[in-house]
C-alpha cells in the first residue's frame, strides 16, 4: 500500500521540514471553494444531459480538483495546522501575543467553517460524484480532527457527533463506515 509506505515520511516532513507561515489561509480558501461548489446547484445541474458544454467542462475540472484535494485531505489539513503554528510562533518570538491570539482565532474559525462544509457535503445525495468525496471525508475524518490543536475533548466529540449526524444513510456501505467511525471515536 502506497499510503502505508509514504505516510510516515510525509508526516515527518510536515512536522520537521515544512516551514511556511500563512500557507494555511490559501489552502483553507481553496478547499472551502471546492467544498462549496459540490454543494451548489451547479454541481447538480452539470449532470443533466442537456447541460451547457461550458458548464460540463467547468464542472469536470472542479470535480477533478475536488477529488485530488480529497485524496490528500489529511495531509492538507496537517499542513494547515503546521503553517498556523509557525505563524503563531513567529508572532510570539516577536513578543506580539495579541497578534498570535488573533491568528489562532482566525485559524479556529477557518477550520470550523471547513468542518461545517464537510458536514454539508456528507448530507448530500447529489451530484453522483459526491459519493467519492464523502468516502474520502469519512475515511480521513479522525485525521482531520488532528488539525484542531486547541479543542477540548467535548468540542471534538461535538464535532464528531455533528459529522456523523450529517451522514445520509442510503446504503449498507455508508452504514458500515459510519459504525466504524463511531467505534473509533
Amino acid at each position: 500500500n502506497t499510503e502505508t509506505q509514504y505516510k510516515p515520511r510525509i508526516e515527518d516532513w510536515i512536522a520537521h521540514h515544512f516551514e511556511f507561515a500563512s500557507v494555511w489561509r490559501i489552502l483553507a480558501v481553496q478547499t472551502s471553494r471546492l467544498l462549496q461548489w459540490i454543494t451548489s446547484s451547479e454541481a447538480v445541474e452539470y449532470q443533466d444531459k442537456n447541460a451547457d458544454a461550458l458548464l460540463k467542462k467547468r464542472s469536470h475540472e472542479m470535480i477533478r480538483q475536488l477529488q485530488n484535494t480529497m485524496k490528500g485531505v489529511k495531509y492538507l489539513f496537517h499542513i494547515m495546522r503546521r503553517s498556523s503554528e509557525i505563524e503563531i510562533a513567529n508572532c510570539r518570538s516577536n513578543s506580539d501575543e495579541p497578534e498570535a491570539q488573533r491568528i489562532s482565532q482566525e485559524y479556529h474559525r477557518s477550520m470550523s467553517s471547513l468542518f461545517q462544509l464537510l458536514n454539508r457535503v456528507m448530507s448530500l445525495k447529489q451530484p453522483k460524484t459526491v459519493a467519492g468525496v464523502q468516502s474520502f471525508a469519512l475515511r480521513n475524518f479522525l485525521d482531520l480532527l488532528d488539525s484542531l490543536p486547541n479543542q477540548n475533548s467535548g468540542e471534538l466529540a461535538l464535532m464528531a457527533e455533528r459529522f456523523i449526524s450529517a451522514i445520509h444513510n442510503d446504503g449498507k456501505q455508508i452504514s458500515i463506515e459510519k459504525l466504524v467511525l463511531i467505534r473509533r471515536t
